[in-house]
């Protein structure tokens, strides 16, 4: 008994069966989602530009491998250019095959593109023709028409208009990089004498280590300050008083620059590590350990103000301490 196919398919035998690779030659061999009609190797641009520029004579069907209608559009002038209108729309739209049958490789890829340039092209020409039929409409042998005075005001009103948006556009670009840069350089000039006082302390800290009372002190004090300026600085922003945040930063910058030079290892440090070298030791510590508490407590002041949502104000003390302790 046989086992052949109880119904075969008329006209054909395993023969004739299309085997993997016995594609035309031309036949691109891809892998992924493929059209339900392949692409040959015919290039779509090549032949858009045939068929527009030399459809006349056929060269777009000679490209394509159609001899017989090649040569019927070439004896016959593109069908009196009917032929040569038809070919484009129809290479235009992905009607367009090779002679086996292909579609023409790149449609999917550059056919958005195409439509594009066409577009831009069509109204460019429309553009261009409007505006050659107002020039020609706006003067007469008496000089300007009703129609062309209208055409310059319509166009000093869009220029002033244009140049209306664009000093707004860029007084608005002005103004927030100069914010930006002001935040930025008050962030700047706020944070170095607090980064001062952040390496201030360490050493400060290795005074204590070897049994100094006072730099102990001192460090106890540079806590709470420091504690303190963060806090006052972190409020500021979280209630979003911005015109206030670049005065006070600048402000305490400059008080808090002026207090680390105090500090510093050519002054009080040095006096605590080298008291010998000094005159009046104990006048000039207690002078700069008074400078810390009166900024301490102005810092304190301060967040009391922004939490009670009153102007901040800075007492004319800080300058005196910072001064009796120079």
């Amino acid at each position: 008994m046989s086992s052949a196919d109880p119904h075969p398919i008329p006209g054909t035998s395993l023969q004739h069966v299309s085997q993997p690779g016995s594609a035309p030659p031309h036949l691109p061999q891809s892998a992924g989602r493929q059209h339900p009609v392949p692409e040959g190797r015919k290039s779509y641009l090549a032949t858009l530009l045939f068929a527009l520029f030399l459809g006349i004579f056929g060269v777009d069907r000679f490209y394509l491998g159609k001899t017989r209608s090649a040569l019927f559009k070439l004896f016959t002038l593109g069908g009196l250019g009917y032929w040569i209108v038809i070919d484009v729309l129809i290479t235009l739209f992905g009607g367009q095959r090779d002679t086996w049958g292909l579609r023409l490789q790149g449609y999917d890829r550059y056919s958005k593109l195409v439509w594009k340039v066409i577009g831009i092209f069509f109204a460019s020409m429309f553009a261009l023709g409007a505006i050659f039929s107002l020039i020609y409409a706006s003067f007469d042998s008496n000089g300007l028409t009703t129609i062309g005075w209208v055409a310059i005001a319509v166009l000093c009103a869009a220029g002033a208009v244009l140049g209306l948006v664009y000093f707004l556009r860029r007084r608005s670009q002005s103004r927030r990089a100069s914010e930006t840069r002001a935040a930025h350089h008050d962030s700047t000039d706020a944070r170095s004498p607090v980064e001062k006082f952040a390496s201030l302390r360490n050493q400060y800290v290795l005074l204590a280590a070897i049994g100094d009372e006072t730099a102990a002190g001192i460090v106890r004090q540079l806590d709470s300050l420091l504690k303190n300026v963060e806090e006052l600085y972190g409020r500021l922003q979280r209630k979003s008083r911005r015109r206030e945040i670049s005065r006070v930063k600048k402000a305490y910058a400059e008080k808090l620059s002026k207090l680390a030079i105090i500090l510093d290892q050519d002054h009080l440090l040095d006096m605590l590590s080298n008291p010998h070298l000094w005159d009046d030791v104990e006048q000039h510590v207690s002078a700069g350990r008074r400078a810390i508490m009166v900024i301490d407590s102005q810092l304190i002041d301060n967040i009391r103000q922004v939490n009670a949502e009153r102007k901040l104000v800075l007492h004319k003390e800080l300058d005196q301490a910072l001064e009796s302790a120079r």
